[in-house]
């Protein structure tokens, strides 16, 4: 359950930076460039992504297991 928390909030941070906070953004990206801009971006924004569905098959599976 702390993983879902987690995932959903680190994605949630991720994803505010492109949607409200466009100065930093803006910033970050005239410091980096285009390309490892979108490298760093992506990643983390996949990561935090799986973390929720990831934590939810895992919680499934040990109620699955519990039940047989």
């Amino acid at each position: 359950m702390a993983l879902l928390v987690v995932g959903q909030v680190l994605f949630l941070g991720v994803h505010s930076l492109s949607i409200s906070n466009k100065p930093a953004r803006e910033r970050l990206f005239a410091r980096l460039g285009l390309g490892p801009f979108k490298g760093l971006y992506s990643p983390c924004s996949r990561g935090t992504l799986m973390a929720v569905p990831g934590q939810t098959l895992c919680t499934n599976a040990n109620i699955r297991w519990s039940l047989i």
